[in-house]
């Protein structure tokens, strides 16, 4: 009897010390003189890419104090984003968005603008830190609502973006809400391994704060298995280093869940005052969930003490926050606008795809058409040079007919001396006429043939089917010029009798 009473005095000196501190803690002024140099720096920032850094930086600040007035900043950011065609920028930009509207407890404009932040990163997916971020939120959310299995999924999806990043605090973040999940789910060994993994990553990071989230997170899984004591080790760990480093919210944390574990071990006076103690702190955090949570503790430990007027009190105070914390439908709405996301991202892809093929029969269609336009060309290239080979066989035959006539008239020559002797005279003048004639007959005739040549020689060179069609018709109309010629020449030499 005596250790136990020394236990509670041991107990109440230390909570008053507590108290105490976190009275000095909450005199303490939150310091805002870095806002305003931002405030002034954004001012004087001409440059677009470092304006929008500053905006985060004064937004991230803004949120500390009141989420709605850090909106217009991360709006500005949009704007920017939109007018560089910036989709990184665009998406951190909405992922801050939905981690303030989370903060006010709007689950369904928080994964709104959590779904906009991933529509942003689709045509970049290596930027794995910022997917890590969002999805882990996006599961955060379903984690709040109590639907673990979607929080798994995109808790597994963020995982594997940071071990891709190779980001290890984000990492530590990811394991630690995973081993949350499985606590939930009852799942308690797989909670401690995810916990203590991502301590021990943690712990390596040198980052005492989300180390001390894991320690109290571990504290909780023994507190459901039954371990009160040993998660009392863990909770006063964090207590202590939580209160030094004046994180009023964890702290406050660590005191809801020992006073829990003295509730459970039935030291009602020692979990009253321990989560008085919380109450108190809870009002420096203004955390509504917290001392919601608190308030149903005390309410229990008071019945227990049968303190039945104090006890109504604290139950009152419970349910008057019951309808600020938990707005109806809002689970609802976050599985809807997950179906619209992935209805979006199904219809884009079947968008792409159709896209795809379109441009794969424009490409084929060109193709058809050029090769139409070469079997054209080969078509017209062949037909000219038919046609000049019939022209070559048409000047041989020609040839060879006067070859023929000259044969036969020296035969005759040859034959009829007399003939010759008393026609020597008629028949010098006769040839040197048929000279005279076979010359200037002989140029009318090249002047066509050479022009022919030179058509065909273009016709070889060019490339456009109009001027080869154009080219080929005056082809055609110089042959024609050339046989009328030769005819010509047949007709006056019959007429000659030559």
């Amino acid at each position: 009897m005596s250790v136990k009473l020394y236990f509670i005095i041991m107990l109440s000196f230390l909570l008053g010390l507590f108290f105490v501190a976190g009275e000095t803690f909450a005199s303490t002024t939150t310091p805002s003189q870095g806002l305003d140099s931002l405030k002034i720096q954004l001012d004087t920032t001409q440059n677009v890419e470092s304006r929008a850094e500053l905006l985060f930086l004064i937004g991230d600040q803004e949120s500390k104090i009141n989420g709605t007035t850090a909106l217009p900043y991360y709006a500005e950011i949009l704007e920017i984003a939109s007018e560089k065609k910036n989709p990184v920028m665009r998406s951190r930009a909405y992922n801050r968005i939905g981690v303030l509207w989370y903060i006010e407890n709007n689950m369904h404009e928080s994964m709104r603008n959590y779904y906009l932040a991933l529509e942003g990163l689709r045509e970049i997916p290596s930027n794995y830190d910022l997917l890590c971020g969002i999805n882990n939120n996006i599961a955060w959310n379903f984690q709040k609502q109590k639907d673990y299995k979607r929080a798994l999924e995109y808790y597994n999806t963020s995982e594997r973006f940071c071990e891709m990043s190779n980001n290890q605090s984000i990492l530590a973040h990811v394991l630690n809400n995973k081993g949350v999940v499985f606590k939930d789910l009852k799942e308690y060994d797989k909670a401690l391994s995810q916990l203590k993994k991502s301590r021990q990553i943690n712990k390596q990071q040198n980052d005492i704060t989300r180390e001390l989230f894991n320690i109290n997170n571990i504290g909780v899984v023994y507190q459901e298995q039954g371990h009160y004591e040993t998660a009392n080790k863990y909770f006063i760990q964090a207590l202590i280093l939580n209160q030094k480093r004046q994180d009023h919210f964890e702290a406050t944390n660590n005191l809801m869940n020992l006073g829990k574990s003295y509730y459970m071990l039935h030291q009602y006076n020692a979990a009253e005052d321990t989560l008085k103690h919380a109450l108190r702190l809870s009002e420096i955090t203004r955390s509504v969930p917290q001392r919601h949570e608190i308030l149903n503790y005390l309410y229990q430990v008071k019945e227990k003490q049968q303190d039945y007027q104090e006890a109504l009190h604290y139950y009152t105070e419970y349910n008057n926050l019951e309808d600020s914390l938990f707005k109806q439908g809002q689970y609802t709405d976050l599985i809807e606008l997950e179906a619209k996301y992935k209805s979006a991202q199904n219809e884009r892809i079947l968008q792409e795809s159709q896209n795809q093929l379109l441009k794969q029969q424009y490409i084929n269609t060109l193709f058809l058409i050029a090769l139409l336009f070469a079997l054209l060309f080969i078509g017209i290239l062949i037909w000219i040079y038919t046609n000049k080979k019939r022209n070559e066989k048409k000047l041989i035959a020609l040839n060879k007919e006067i070859d023929e006539q000259n044969d036969k008239i020296q035969t005759i020559n040859h034959n009829l001396e007399k003939t010759v002797n008393d026609r020597t005279k008629v028949i010098r003048e006769q040839n040197e006429h048929l000279r005279e004639f076979a010359y200037m007959n002989s140029h009318n005739i090249r002047r066509p043939l050479s022009n022919i040549l030179g058509l065909l020689s273009l016709i070889e060179e060019e490339t456009d089917p109009q001027k080869i069609k154009e080219l080929t018709s005056l082809a055609n109309e110089t042959a024609t010029e050339m046989d009328e010629i030769i005819q010509e020449v047949n007709q006056q030499l019959r007429e000659e009798k030559l």
